[in-house]
């Protein structure tokens, strides 16, 4: 989608499609990449690749990115993997369950307060398309999705 270039000191980035459509963009940062710290409310703490073909996935992110993939089955019937790379948990794959969805990567955001984000959301001219326990997938006016977590008091996941 877009070819490789310079972004200033941060190093080198290209934008691609996967073989279902997914955009996602790649980079090789000048610095090496950071050391992981606790995330923060409003930080990115998970992706997540929407799928149709896990098998057409799998292969094709092993070969790009070098990741594997456990999998499972997850509630409802609906197959759930993640990706591993060196041992640790770097994005998770699940299967699209409604027709209309196309194959994308959907970012989640730690929250303090998942009810909070939702009321806020919803004022503002989105709304809920699913709701758990700790998170929510919400859609804003343009209809751009994106996941909220309310983070436990352990700063882990609620996946």
């Amino acid at each position: 989608m877009r070819a490789p270039r310079n972004v200033g000191a941060r190093g080198r980035v290209a934008v691609l499609r996967d073989p279902e459509g997914a955009a996602l963009a790649v980079m090789r940062s000048a610095g090496g990449d950071p050391a992981p710290t606790p995330p923060a409310s409003g930080d990115f703490v998970w992706v997540q690749l929407w799928a149709r073909d896990h098998e057409m996935a799998r292969a094709f992110y092993e070969k790009v990115g070098g990741w594997t993939v456990r999998r499972f089955v997850a509630h409802d019937g609906i197959d759930e993997g993640v990706f591993e790379a060196g041992g640790e948990e770097v994005a998770g794959l699940i299967e699209i369950p409604w027709p209309k969805v196309r194959p994308n990567w959907l970012p989640y955001v730690q929250v303090a307060d998942v009810d909070a984000t939702i009321a806020r959301a919803t004022e503002l001219g989105g709304r809920v398309l699913v709701r758990g326990a700790r998170l929510a997938i919400l859609q804003d006016p343009r209809g751009a999705a994106i996941g909220v977590e309310q983070m436990s008091t352990a700063q882990e996941p609620s996946r």
